[in-house]
């Protein structure tokens, strides 16, 4: 994607937007912390792209300082990040309280633009997030149009999901529909098997 201007003889790079509750932890987890293996998968993506990949914080750890330094500290630390971490973490989503966490995201890229074009070619974008951040309405819907993968907070970022996130930001989106299926059928197994326990004790 890129942001108009100019982009030759800058590096060309994929942004990951990052969201921690449901994504870095789990609902396995009581939502708390950062999961070393959500580490791990996020890792995946970053090492599996094509093009040097940075990080957005859209999650609202962003917005407490405490919180965002631990993601921040945790991230270089798991992620062996070399050098200056903000050069890897490049800023986070604006808060926009009477909008959309899509909104958010559109946001950042029209506050960032200019500083944007200045700097990088920007290939691919992804959001990662536990929210349905492409449902609230059409807006966010075409915001987030094969920019998206839907995480289960159930369980966290999954390899599954970070090889999708990859296939996105390569501009792979045909393999995409096998992992859907494959999501798709495993959500549909669990809403089973939580209708069944629902029915058993009620």
């Amino acid at each position: 994607m890129g942001c108009g201007g100019s982009t030759e003889n800058l590096p060309s790079i994929s942004i990951v937007f990052l969201d921690v509750d449901g994504v870095l932890n789990s609902a396995q987890t009581n939502m708390c912390g950062i999961d070393k293996e959500h580490l791990d998968n996020l890792d995946y993506i970053i090492r599996q792209t094509n093009n040097e990949c940075k990080i957005v914080l859209s999650t609202t750890w962003r917005n407490n300082e405490n919180s965002k330094q631990q993601l921040i500290q945790r991230l270089q630390t798991e992620l062996k990040i070399d050098g200056d971490i903000n050069d890897f973490v490049i800023g986070s989503t604006p808060l926009l309280h009477d909008k959309q966490r899509a909104n958010e995201i559109n946001q950042y890229f029209k506050v960032n633009r200019k500083q944007l074009n200045k700097t990088y070619n920007i290939e691919s974008w992804v959001a990662l997030d536990d929210m349905a951040l492409d449902k609230p309405n059409e807006e966010c819907k075409q915001i987030m149009k094969g920019h998206f993968v839907k995480i289960n907070s159930e369980f966290g970022l999954s390899l599954t999901h970070a090889k999708m996130a990859v296939n996105i930001l390569n501009g792979n989106e045909s393999a995409n529909a096998q992992y859907m299926e494959t999501i798709n059928k495993k959500e549909a197994e669990i809403d089973a098997q939580t209708a069944a326990l629902y029915a058993k004790y009620t």
